[in-house]
């Protein structure tokens, strides 16, 4: 089992680990925003099993303590490929909660 799910090594430069810990967007959802100009969409179509419900808006809960378990100090994203401070997202309150106990890390 992996101890910190949905939370990988990235190669990206400026970034250590992207925390997937919410996808999707309401406002793509809504039709407030193209989905011509929303590159995670295109990127939650390509990988349907990590992303099982597409670009509809999804909380996954198992990957909330992730953070707390890296040793390292790390630069992580938050919501990589979905909106986590949009509208009506029940769960903006419990990812706060961990970036606040988890100092030692970026969060981006």
């Amino acid at each position: 089992m992996n101890k910190t799910p949905r939370l990988s090594k990235s190669g990206i430069e400026y970034l250590d680990y992207p925390w997937g810990i919410w996808s999707g967007c309401r406002n793509l959802v809504t039709g407030v925003c193209s989905v011509k100009a929303c590159w995670a969409k295109g990127l939650t179509s390509h990988y349907p099993k990590l992303y099982p419900n597409g670009f509809e808006p999804t909380y996954y809960p198992e990957a909330i303590n992730s953070p707390m378990k890296l040793n390292k100090p790390s630069i992580i994203s938050v919501g990589w490929v979905g909106d986590v401070i949009g509208y009506g997202l029940e769960y903006k309150e419990d990812i706060f909660d961990i970036i606040y106990n988890c100092p030692q890390h970026t969060f981006i």
